[in-house]
């Protein structure tokens, strides 16, 4: 006999018969009536454990989670190369970094959760909001690895179609502490396969999300305003973003 039953036929037995007993406890309301809240005092300390998080990260009550309990994620696929048609890149060999997996053709990217941790902080805020009949992008993804050499930063700031593409998309990107900007960077549909169920289908945005490839044909160092240009292009997801 559980719980539920002990407590019904408990109160059923005060001050009734064994006939009354046994109406009480084939009475269904009886058995509907809640248990006291120290009832339970003797459920198991598991009983009272966070939730195990979904696969898109913690709960609801995590700090970082978003308003429907899932942390921001991302994956970036960077790349800092010669080539730009306005001036000589000031790069001796391309550099680049990558947060998640890189995948074969054809196979899902590995998305990384905002506050994880490799050789070092990871760090994802976003923002994909419906704007004009389009969207309004704010994505940012950092690898602070403390591995020389590895590491960088990306952030992408514009506005999209409703379909996901656009131009005068604002791109800063930094590899290997070499950092290049441009303000005329172009978004198409993703450059890659993305097939792991946590990406909606087609269009590539929507409420919250957002994959790509970004363009930037002549971004400049920031360090400095010399006029040399270099070519930052970069495959990305974003999920789990502000509305």
């Amino acid at each position: 006999m559980n719980r539920r039953d002990a407590a019904g036929s408990d109160a059923a037995a005060v001050g009734a018969d064994a006939t009354d007993d046994a109406q009480g406890a084939a009475d269904p309301d009886a058995s509907d009536v809640p248990l006291p809240r120290d009832a339970d005092a003797s459920a198991s300390a598991s009983d009272a454990t966070t939730p195990i998080p979904d696969a898109n990260g913690p709960d609801a009550e995590s700090p970082d989670a978003t308003s429907n309990g899932a942390v921001a994620r991302a994956f970036v696929d960077v790349e800092i190369a010669s080539g730009a048609s306005m001036g000589a890149c000031n790069l001796a060999d391309t550099t680049g970094f990558s947060i998640g997996s890189v995948p074969a053709p054809g196979e899902p990217v590995t998305r990384v959760d905002n506050g994880s941790n490799s050789n070092g902080p990871i760090a994802v805020v976003c923002s994909v909001a419906a704007s004009n009949g389009g969207y309004a992008i704010e994505l940012e993804a950092d690898d602070e690895s403390t591995v020389v050499g590895q590491g960088g930063s990306l952030r992408i700031t514009g506005s999209l179609t409703a379909s996901g593409v656009g131009s005068n998309v604002a791109v800063n990107a930094n590899s290997g502490g070499a950092a290049y900007a441009e303000s005329n960077c172009t978004v198409t549909d993703v450059g890659f396969v993305v097939t792991s169920g946590a990406t909606p289908a087609p269009p590539s945005i929507a409420p919250g999300r957002v994959y790509g490839t970004v363009s930037c044909p002549n971004a400049a160092p920031t360090a400095n305003g010399s006029l040399v240009y270099c070519v930052v292009t970069a495959d990305f997801v974003f999920e789990n973003c502000a509305e």
